[in-house]
């Protein structure tokens, strides 16, 4: 499972992937900063960071596009419903690829309230079925075959099994 976080290494916070295999009994999680961000340069040079989960899409355009620094305690943002404390167990350049793959333990969780993860791959899925639905309808053209396809890149990148089957059907019943 691929979800969104923010993550606040040092005093950097930016939206960033993270990857577990369950959200709410995770141990451990990997994450794939670019090679060039700062924020990759920080989790590997203090080998520490904190996971905050965001579900405001406005949170993740302030950190991501301004210089603003958002309210938080310590490492924790305000306003996020929770996040994990983590430290960085192994890493290694991703083949193919300009990014890290950084393999955090999690040592420490808090809660403020519940939360369901963004996942981009799912959205990107959710997004793909519109766009093929309008497409049966007569509507959208090439233009929508090709944001399926550009989509469907999204999903590859950050997906899981379902993600992909949910594009094999996609893909089968525009064809």
């Amino acid at each position: 499972m691929t979800l969104e976080a923010i993550l606040g290494a040092g005093s950097r916070f930016v939206p960033m992937g993270a990857m577990v295999d369950s959200f709410f009994d995770a141990r451990a999680v990997e994450i794939r900063p670019f090679f060039s961000s700062r924020t990759g340069q920080a989790l590997l040079e203090h080998k520490a960071g904190t996971l905050n989960f965001a579900d405001d899409a406005m949170l993740f355009a302030i950190t991501a596009l301004t210089d603003v620094r958002p309210p938080a305690r310590g490492n924790v943002l305000d306003g996020v419903p929770c996040w994990w404390d983590i430290e960085v167990v192994s890493s290694r350049k991703v083949s193919g690829e300009e990014q890290w793959s950084v393999k955090c333990q999690i040592l420490d969780r808090g809660e403020r309230r519940h939360f369901v993860p963004f996942n981009r791959a799912r959205n990107a899925a959710l997004e793909a079925v519109i766009l093929a639905t309008r497409l049966r309808l007569g509507m959208g053209g090439e233009a929508a075959v090709q944001k399926i396809d550009e989509l469907k890149a999204i999903a590859i990148k950050t997906g899981g099994r379902r993600e992909m089957d949910a594009f094999k059907l996609i893909q089968s019943s525009i064809a």
